[in-house]
């Protein structure tokens, strides 16, 4: 007979990887259990029905004999408290944050159902200057995807918070960099749609069949042709893959002329469509690696992306003076769409590209001048100007929170003179502007860091408050603007998000519970003897997933 209360010596779970574990003591806790059971169908997005599969019940009767596997209604009660809970820690975590918040907006549908869900994501900077993704109370940015339905809920949202909220006004839309992208290069591969075909025909062709598949493996051996990939199709809406499939296949271009010979059937594609798949293969290099950035799951710093942003402009700006007119005709699309949607984005990236003290206004100073020439003052200096009206807001707001903390009682006496005190406020406004220039002057002229990759910019900042008291409140709300919404594998396709078939029949409640939970940063060793506190408090509040379809 086991005891259930019986401890055991067991080997901890440790935080992380690389460190010993210990033993310590542990007794089996069927509450603590359960728990942890909700949390592993909320990380994995397992379905619910996993908990009445008949070897999973197996399972858990091995391991633990004493434990009793609840059935699928009492494990979705778990997670909606599991959920509940984590939600009063977020309000807790955003009413303690004295900077900003930025959020980012993405719709999901069900595959079986006319229905949508409106994914909100909220990033900011803690005061320990972690970088935190969780629901939103404090609003200055908001990144959406690029379509017209939310230039309107844009200007919605303008209009029910005003200006008098927002701190960076013009840049309060953010449009998300990764699905701008993927609109320019689509752009420019529908000009050479006829070249990629051909090449797509080939590879169908010797990937139609296992026999065909080695027999063109054959001729690349026999050719000395030894790639490391195979050859694959692409997939129509994921512009990635197209650029994989013509990079791979160039590769093998010499195993396809060879075939040509000992296969009547195979019609080989013609030089010309081979040298604009090399040609076009290059361009696109720049665009599959800053996508790759844009679109980390870690939402970079928007600090890292400015650089980013500026090679792209270049490179299109090349490519118009290339005199193969394809190429032309590609890069002027590609412009265009480029312009339309980067042109008011510009001048954010640049602020926040100031702020990185490894590079300052000189980053800005080298691109502005190649892309554009004799105007580039006026543009640097746009910059400059956004970063002194932001210093000046900030100080503002600062002096008013102390006057508002320290406000004496209002008097009665009427005074009838005000000109000597009108005379007195102005000359504190100017020593309040000279003010916010040194501390300007003082960051720029300041060395500029080593350009290491292992730069934290979160932590310099943190260290640099003392010095840099107004900078460091912008940095803190500037640098955790995400600039994109998506992942890698969302970022270069043109389908939408998709909720998957284990999820897409619950009830939105519940899904929003799931979808919610998901998002919260977990420790990638989680030490599985935590102390579930706080399980059986419940909140009320708002979500951040709000169901967009009919009742």
């Amino acid at each position: 007979m086991v005891d259930s209360k019986q401890t055991f010596l067991t080997p901890s779970v440790m935080m992380g990887a690389g460190k010993s574990s210990t033993l310590q003591a542990y007794a089996f806790n069927p509450d603590h259990a359960r728990n942890q059971l909700a949390r592993m169908i909320i990380m994995h997005e397992y379905p619910l029905s996993t908990v009445e599969h008949l070897g999973f019940k197996r399972f858990c009767c091995a391991l633990q004999p004493l434990f009793h596997v609840v059935c699928r209604n009492t494990i979705k009660k778990d997670i909606l408290m599991i959920y509940k809970v984590e939600r009063k820690k977020t309000m807790r975590l955003l009413e303690r944050n004295q900077g900003r918040v930025s959020f980012t907006m993405d719709v999901w549908t069900t595959s079986n159902q006319k229905r949508g869900f409106m994914a909100i994501t909220a990033h900011f900077i803690d005061d320990s200057w972690k970088l935190q993704s969780r629901i939103l109370r404090k609003l200055s940015t908001l990144t959406v995807d690029n379509c017209s339905t939310n230039d309107a809920i844009i200007n919605l949202l303008l209009e029910k918070f005003g200006s008098d909220h927002l701190w960076f006004k013009s840049s309060f839309h953010v449009r998300c960099a990764a699905h701008i992208l993927n609109l320019i290069v689509n752009d420019g591969l529908n000009v050479i749609k006829s070249s990629i075909e051909k090449v797509r025909d080939s590879v169908a062709y010797w990937t139609a069949t296992p026999k065909r598949e080695e027999k063109f493996e054959d001729a690349a051996h026999q050719l000395g042709v030894f790639c490391g990939k195979k050859l694959s199709l692409d997939c129509p809406t994921r512009w990635n893959s197209t650029y994989l499939m013509l990079l791979t296949a160039i590769k093998y271009r010499s195993a396809f002329g060879r075939l040509e010979l000992k296969d009547p059937q195979y019609k080989r594609c013609p030089n010309d469509d081979w040298n604009m798949a090399i040609d076009i293969c290059e361009r696109l290099k720049v665009f599959y690696e800053v996508t790759l950035l844009f679109s980390g799951t870690s939402y970079p710093t928007s600090n890292l992306f400015f650089k980013s942003v500026c090679e792209i402009k270049m490179k299109l700006s090349e490519w118009v003076l290339c005199e193969n007119f394809v190429v032309l005709e590609m890069a002027l699309k590609m412009i265009e769409k480029y312009d339309k949607y980067w042109e008011n984005s510009h001048g954010f990236l640049g602020v926040a590209a100031a702020l990185d003290p490894r590079f300052k206004m000189s980053v800005i100073e080298y691109y502005y001048s190649s892309i554009y020439g004799e105007h580039d003052d006026e543009m640097i200096e746009s910059i400059r100007r956004r970063c002194f009206n932001l210093l000046t807001i900030y100080e503002g707001k600062n002096k008013n929170d102390s006057a508002s903390a320290s406000k004496p009682p209002a008097s009665t006496t009427e005074v009838n003179n005000f000109d000597s005190f009108e005379m007195f406020l102005n000359a504190k406004k100017k020593v309040k502007s000279a003010h916010v220039q040194l501390e300007l002057d003082h960051y720029l002229e300041d060395d500029l860091l080593p350009r290491h990759e292992s730069f934290d910019i979160l932590t310099w900042w943190k260290s640099s408050g003392l010095k840099y008291p107004t900078l460091e409140a912008i940095a803190q709300d500037v640098l955790a603007v995400p600039i994109s919404i998506v992942a890698s594998e969302f970022s270069f396709s043109t389908g939408g998000r998709v909720i998957t078939p284990n999820r897409n029949r619950l009830n939105p409640k519940t899904l929003e519970a799931l979808m919610c939970e998901a998002t919260i940063p977990r420790n990638p060793f989680p030490n599985i003897n935590d102390d579930d506190k706080d399980v059986e408090e419940c909140v009320s509040g708002a979500s951040c997933v709000t169901y967009v379809g009919d009742d």
